[in-house]
């Protein structure tokens, strides 16, 4: 029996068939599909300059968001970011403000 390791080549293999060419395409449209189905996209109104943070949800697509923070230099959008991310317990990175980066109402996507 032999037990020794099998050898493994010092250039990885990169050229791909036309049958895992199709699948990986497949996979990547699978991929594309599954984010379009799990974006959520939320209104919500911001009151700055609030004595505390917090989120109230109104219903299920609206929400009014009270932010420490003063609307100057982006800080309240980040503040609103960062507590949107903490409340539906997802990455910064997920949430976007699609509309209304200067306004009290914005669109919200989370991914």
């Amino acid at each position: 029996m032999n037990l020794e390791h099998p050898k493994v080549p010092n250039k990885p293999h990169t050229k791909v068939c036309g049958r895992h060419k199709d699948f990986l395409i497949l996979l990547h449209i699978i991929y594309k599909l599954v984010l379009i189905c799990f974006q959520m996209k939320i209104k919500v109104k911001v009151k700055p300059n609030s004595s505390s943070s917090e989120v109230e949800k109104i219903d299920a697509l609206n929400y009014f968001v009270k932010l420490k923070s003063p609307p100057e230099d982006n800080k309240a959008n980040i503040e609103l970011i960062k507590l949107l991310a903490k409340y539906f317990n997802t990455d910064y990175h997920n949430i976007k403000i699609k509309r209304g980066k200067t306004l009290r109402n914005k669109l919200i996507e989370i991914i």
